[in-house]
């Protein structure tokens, strides 16, 4: 049988007499190796399972909605790309011959 360790503190099954202390009693409650909270894992319990993330109290969180969703963000760049397009065009004055010449792509790289 395998030492036991206390709520705060992690063991795996490969190394029982390696202990890592946890940050919280909610990612490592103790009581039987390789022993982690809801949705904890990884040594001292310290990742979240798939579709969870680590928010700042150090808790798993499940991933969805808008929130962790990267498409609101493609949404938003694809409509201000072209309006930016257009300031830069009214605000340079220049010919769309000239949109190519080294000050105005020096111009576009620092925007």
């Amino acid at each position: 049988e395998h030492p036991r360790p206390l709520p705060m503190y992690y063991t795996s099954y490969a190394e029982p007499l390696s202990p890592y202390r946890c940050l919280d009693e909610q990612s490592c409650p103790g009581g039987t190796p390789d022993a982690c909270g809801a949705n904890s894992r990884g040594i001292a319990c310290g990742g979240c399972t798939r579709g969870y993330y680590q928010t700042v109290a150090y808790n798993c969180a499940e991933c969805g909605g808008l929130a962790g969703s990267v498409w609101p963000l493609v949404a938003v760049a694809l409509l201000v790309h072209p309006l930016l397009c257009c300031l830069i065009y009214r605000k340079s004055q220049d010919s769309l011959s000239r949109w190519g010449s080294p000050t105005n792509s020096a111009g576009a790289a620092v925007f």
